[in-house]
């Protein structure tokens, strides 16, 4: 959620959405949506590969979302404000690019 937080800030900094905008996301993001998840071996071994087109912290969530999409035979969404994460992910894991437009805003 801390994570949530900071992109929200930025976004609102950057007047990409309004301090009202801010609060709704905040708001319907307070309630637990995220797990919680260890990294295994096999993770960090993933997260090697990937170490030549995205940043280690990026490269995690994409090598967690991509095990637990094929443990739980599953589609796993990582959702984020980063576009340049979201393009180069989307190759091996769906992603949910945010802010998507809220109702009233």
């Amino acid at each position: 959620m801390i994570e949530v937080v900071g992109a929200v800030r930025s976004l609102a900094r950057r007047g990409k959405i309004s301090a009202g905008g801010a609060a709704s996301v905040l708001a319907l993001n307070s309630e637990p949506m995220f797990e919680r998840v260890d990294i295994h071996t096999t993770d960090f071994i993933r997260i090697w590969e990937l170490r030549d087109n995205h940043p280690v912290a990026d490269a995690a969530y994409i090598a967690v979302a991509e095990r637990l999409a094929l443990d739980h035979k599953t589609q796993v969404t990582i959702g984020s404000a980063d576009k340049r994460m979201a393009n180069s992910a989307r190759a091996t894991c769906d992603f949910a690019l945010w802010p998507q437009p809220l109702s009233g805003n």
